[in-house]
């Protein structure tokens, strides 16, 4: 047995495995592991360094790639310990540095989707989930909010088995008929057929209708939904006893659930001339030109549009 004690004492959080052993306590994040690293860790040669300092939350962090992502003591900070080859600490780096107003009033899960876009997701304590793409080789760091019509409670990710898409699912609570409804709902896969466009809450697909009557809709009693047939929307529906009626019976799939607004803001524009840094000069743009995947259109504006 060895007793890890950090500045000031306190209590571990969280212990995870790379390379090493790592644990984080409420003041200081730790390497565990043996004096000689091709030998296993046993109390007689056990050795611990001190790799960070930020102070971690009863929260299990998550492995991506080379590095932790965990979630500080505050629960606002998300912060991430990378490792060269050597497995010595390269960095130690607020990931939310740049947006630190998205983790809100504090983090409360963490979970790490591989595929297809090597995302962390969290849910925060109000209820909505937030998102990471962590993808070094590419440069890529993107945080982004996933609302929903509903209260996230938790959030996991397994791994399928595939390089595809590996199942995220989460635990909602929503109004329905005026109750309180907690669901299990999954994350649809990737598709690049229209008619298998999901891009809804709390969706359902239909493969086998007997007529234009959509039966089975129990669990958005009362709600509107959107409607996807065959790939192409129809006007909107309200479910009520279970049911709503199509416009266009002649229907081999069909998708219906909750609305959501997917919506997506530029960073100031820049351009380099002789007179300096010109993201606090004025600017004119005669066009824009936007390319989008798996979309059948958009609206876009100095403003979000609300109509």
């Amino acid at each position: 047995f060895h007793r890890i004690i950090d500045n000031s004492q306190n209590a571990i959080q969280w212990m995870a495995r790379k390379d090493s052993v790592f644990a984080g306590s409420a003041g200081e994040e730790f390497k565990i592991s043996s004096t000689n690293e091709q030998e296993a860790i046993t109390p007689s040669n056990v050795t611990v360094k001190v790799v960070g300092g930020a102070g971690s939350a009863l929260i299990k962090p998550v492995s991506v790639g080379d590095g932790l992502i965990f979630v500080t003591l505050n629960g606002i900070q998300v912060r991430e310990l990378a490792f060269n080859q050597q497995g010595a600490l390269g960095t130690d780096q607020d990931l939310t540095e740049l947006s630190d107003e998205i983790t809100g009033t504090g983090i409360k899960q963490i979970t790490y989707q591989q595929y297809p876009n090597k995302t962390v997701y969290m849910v925060r304590d109000d209820g909505v989930l937030v998102g990471f793409v962590r993808d070094k080789n590419n440069n890529i760091n993107a945080w982004f909010t996933r609302p929903t019509d509903g209260v996230v409670e938790s959030v996991v990710s397994t791994r399928s088995g595939t390089n595809t898409s590996d199942p995220l699912g989460i635990i909602v609570k929503r109004v329905i008929g005026g109750a309180d409804i907690r669901f299990i709902e999954r994350l649809a896969p990737i598709s690049d057929t229209n008619s298998e466009w999901v891009f809804m809450d709390s969706a359902k697909q239909v493969t086998a209708l007997g007529g234009p009557v959509v039966n089975g809709a129990d669990h958005l009693e009362g709600q509107t939904v959107k409607v996807m047939n065959d790939g192409a929307v129809e006007t909107d529906k309200v479910v009520t006893g279970g049911t709503f009626t199509l416009d266009n019976t002649s229907t081999t799939k069909l998708v219906y659930g909750l609305d959501y607004t997917a919506e997506f803001t530029t960073l100031p524009l820049r351009r380099s001339g002789s007179s300096g840094n010109s993201k606090v000069l004025p600017k004119s743009l005669s066009h824009i030109m936007l390319g989008v995947r798996q979309s059948s259109g958009g609206q876009y504006g100095y403003e979000i549009l609300n109509d």
